[in-house]
């Protein structure tokens, strides 16, 4: 896999205005974010609108929900902290994920957050290549083949990564799995409508 990521320059004239396929990333972004307090209503207002805008492929998102209803919030921050941090089943810094310790690493990360300052998206506390503000940086990009390459050649990979990382069993599976699943579907959905164009 080619993964050239030296960036195209570009003006100052670039268009800011979202005016792409990808909005629903916005929600996947809050639903897969650390789950605190403050977060938890926007996190339960992404469900719905992911479940009613994507029925095709939400039965993953709906189990993701009955899971979270059923807990308490300081139980899904653990499972949360326990899946994506402090020795998790898996990270979601793409970086890390795609070239581990390598070099490449360093420059991809430099490469991001140039691309997050430039699209105007705040990494808070995380990493710029965290998936939740790869995923919002790419609602911010114009309807570009650079953004089709990034999502093709960066994030769909580093999705299928994270996912084998997820054991698959009838019970006890990891319920972080499903949205990381849907999140799959819906970018490789959104390319084969680029394709067909």
């Amino acid at each position: 896999m080619d993964l050239d990521l030296k960036r195209t320059q570009r003006g100052s004239n670039v268009n800011m205005e979202n005016t792409n396929d990808l909005n629903s990333l916005n929600d996947f972004a809050n639903v897969i974010s650390y789950p605190s307090a403050e977060h938890y209503q926007s996190l339960l207002n992404s469900m719905d609108n992911l479940t009613q805008e994507h029925p095709s492929f939400s039965s993953g998102l709906v189990e993701f929900k009955s899971y979270v209803d059923s807990i308490s919030n300081s139980d899904l921050e653990e499972l949360y902290t326990r899946t994506f941090e402090i020795q998790g089943i898996c990270c979601m810094d793409l970086g890390y994920v795609l070239f581990g310790e390598e070099y490449k690493r360093g420059a991809f990360l430099v490469n991001v957050s140039k691309m997050l300052d430039e699209f105007g998206v705040d990494p808070g506390s995380e990493l710029a290549d965290h998936l939740p503000n790869v995923l919002i940086l790419l609602t911010k990009m114009p309807d570009s083949e650079e953004r089709y390459d990034f999502v093709e050649k960066i994030v769909l990979p580093s999705i299928e990564k994270m996912l084998e990382k997820f054991p698959v069993k009838e019970s006890g599976t990891n319920v972080y799995r499903y949205p990381l699943e849907m999140i799959k579907m819906y970018l490789e959905e959104v390319i084969a409508k680029k394709h067909l164009q």
